[in-house]
């Protein structure tokens, strides 16, 4: 009974197969009567394409196309049918603007020799063009790629317009050579897009551009300026972790961003491994030093120093309880050498902690006045402070000096710590913060 109904199944299985084969006609363009020693002129291809049913597969492979073809002029504003141009030549120019692929498009290995005008185009399904040569400019702008969509090892020797382009799928540009401009402006990426091993010969703007999971550009060389002003990192759906960016072993002279907008984004790497697998600590940590060397080149020292301090605080974090606390010792004195101001901070509850202590009657004495148990308060707090300021910084005057009597807290006294114990860690302190403050402050004032 089971082989009875298996051997149903397959033979059902089989005539629909069948039938659909039937349906679906593969037209060939050197089957055709126009096609002249691998050659075909614009308007006989044209006039074929707008005549194919959508079940229908058109190829025309290894062919060269004679003039100028344009679909817009042709008033042709869909095509339903697969197309595979696998490597075919245009000649001339080729136009296929505002024109929608409802079908599966195959431009690898092609050859366009003029302009290739994909402009407000719509491509509902898979679009393929790897290896593919663009001799003349490229034009993508406002173009929809609904499906997947492959660019790897393509070469564009012409501009490369990719502006308000919107890719709704995954797209991979791995080994792409861009010899001149391009432009990714307003750009939106819903779908991953990765960049492996691209070349970028001219400067390339990401202005405004938008990621909703992530791009990778590892492996990437820039030779001129990348401008990622503006760049917007969101969550294609709620389900979506996290925008991520890949920068191992990036190549580039100058880079234009805002941290603000890729702080959270690079830091989120640190987990990348348990989200995505896409990245390590060690190389999140690469990302880091990298952009902080791009804000140097371009004088942001206040994106540079925040970025400095995100990459301190991840480290940290990863750092045994003893390298633990000396780190964050240095970061709370001095922020890593980045934040003067928390030197000068610490200087100041420095000296008025030691002037707290040296207001205890019997903790300093003037020389030559060693009567000092009746005045005033106030006047024993601004001497207390005045001997802690010059203990602090070293100075020493000598017309005030600590006794040898032991430290008193309110009623307290503490054993073995004298008030001239006191003096020398005070002078100690001083020495240390000092020297960071000047160290931080001339790290600063120097670049």
């Amino acid at each position: 009974m089971l082989n009875t109904i298996w051997t149903f199944g397959l033979t059902v299985s089989l005539f629909l197969g069948f039938a659909g084969r039937l349906r679906a006609e593969v037209i060939n363009v050197r089957d055709l009567t126009f096609c002249i020693r691998d050659t075909v002129h614009e308007k006989s291809l044209m006039d074929v394409i707008v005549n194919i049913n959508s079940e229908d597969i058109f190829k025309c492979d290894s062919i060269v196309i004679i003039g100028n073809i344009d679909f817009e002029k042709s008033g042709i504003d869909s095509i339903m049918c697969d197309l595979s141009f696998l490597h075919t030549v245009f000649s001339d120019e080729a136009v296929f603007k505002s024109v929608t692929f409802l079908g599966n498009v195959n431009f690898s290995y092609s050859t366009f020799s003029g302009i290739a005008n994909f402009h407000d185009a719509t491509l509902s399904k898979y679009s393929v063009f790897n290896n593919a040569k663009f001799l003349g400019n490229a034009d993508f702008g406002n173009t929809k790629f609904k499906g997947y969509t492959a660019l790897s090892y393509v070469s564009f020797k012409g501009d490369a317009n990719f502006i308000e382009a919107k890719f709704f799928q995954n797209a991979i540009f791995n080994n792409v050579t861009f010899f001149r401009n391009v432009s990714f402006v307003n750009a939106l990426f819903i779908g991953e897009i990765t960049f492996q091993s691209a070349r970028f010969s001219a400067r390339s703007d990401w202005i405004n551009t938008e990621f909703c999971s992530g791009i990778n550009l590892s492996n990437s060389i820039f030779k001129e300026l990348i401008d990622f002003s503006n760049t917007i990192f969101s969550k294609s759906t709620p389900d979506t972790l996290i925008s991520w960016i890949i920068l191992d072993k990036i190549y580039f002279p100058i880079l234009h961003i805002q941290w603000d907008k890729w702080r959270g984004n690079i830091a989120a790497n640190r987990g990348i491994d348990s989200l995505k697998g896409k990245d390590s600590l060690e190389n999140v940590i690469k990302n880091y030093i990298l952009l902080e060397t791009a804000f140097k080149n371009v004088g942001q020292f206040k994106d540079l120093d925040i970025c400095y301090l995100e990459r301190r605080k991840i480290e940290r974090e990863n750092m045994k309880s003893f390298e633990w606390f000396g780190d964050m010792l240095l970061w709370q004195v001095c922020g890593y050498g980045a934040q003067f101001i928390r030197t000068v901070i610490y200087c100041i509850i420095t000296i008025l902690f030691f002037t707290i202590i040296y207001f205890q009657h019997d903790a300093i004495h003037e020389r030559g006045n060693e009567i000092y148990e009746h005045v005033h308060w106030w006047k024993r707090f601004r001497n207390a402070f005045y001997f802690s300021a010059n203990t602090f910084t070293t100075i020493g005057y000598g017309d005030w000096y600590p006794t040898n009597e032991r430290v008193k807290f309110i009623k307290w006294e503490i054993p073995m710590l004298s008030y001239r114990t006191m003096t020398m860690i005070e002078g100690c302190l001083g020495w240390l913060l000092l020297a960071l403050f000047l160290v931080t402050l001339g790290r600063i004032w120097i670049r």
